[in-house]
């Protein structure tokens, strides 16, 4: 998730917000950081199109309606621990 939004934050996306198993995270672009939120604020602020882009690890399933959202990509990335 780390490595995609860093690409996005890189390629001019700047509404972005994250949802995974440490919480929610909002980008801040005046102060050029992550800010952290609650689940339940991602949940209003993505409901609410606040955000352009929304990246998520496997705990979106975990009560997050994804079908408010205009498209879904689903990216799944190797991971090897040897």
């Amino acid at each position: 998730m780390d490595y995609v939004r860093e690409r996005l934050l890189a390629a001019g996306h700047a509404r972005l917000g994250c949802y995974s198993g440490r919480g929610g995270e909002i980008y801040d672009p005046l102060a050029g950081k992550w800010s952290p939120v609650t689940k339940a604020e991602i949940k209003t602020r993505f409901r609410n199109g606040d955000m352009e882009v929304l990246i998520g690890t496997d705990s979106m399933s975990e009560g997050l309606n994804l079908q408010t959202s205009g498209r879904l990509i689903n990216y799944d990335m190797p991971w090897n621990p040897q």
